[in-house]
């Protein structure tokens, strides 16, 4: 039971996500974490999830923007409904 164990700890893990790579691939089959790359690699992969992680804020800010827009157009819409309602009702009695 011992070897098993001391055969786990000498594998090689991604520094990322911490799976078992294999000592030969350069990518990590999980993250795509370059383990065994270049330093221009590792530079590409760090700078490929910070642009990510800025689209996901761009989006949400974006979502953001477009609820706010749908909750003005609602209120308007109902606000424009009760005075038709109350405008109808009121001078419903009239013959054009």
């Amino acid at each position: 039971m011992e070897e098993i164990s001391n055969l786990e700890n000498t594998q090689p893990v991604c520094s990322i996500c911490k799976t078992i790579v294999d000592a030969e691939s350069i990518f990590c089959s999980s993250c795509g974490f370059p383990e065994n790359g270049t330093d221009k690699d590792v530079a590409q992969f760090h700078a490929k999830n910070a642009m990510k992680k800025n689209q996901h804020m761009d989006a949400d800010k974006k979502i953001k923007s477009a609820r706010n827009t749908l909750y003005v157009m609602a209120g308007i819409t109902i606000v424009f409904a009760t005075i038709t309602f109350f405008y109808k009702s009121r001078f419903s009695h009239i013959n054009y």
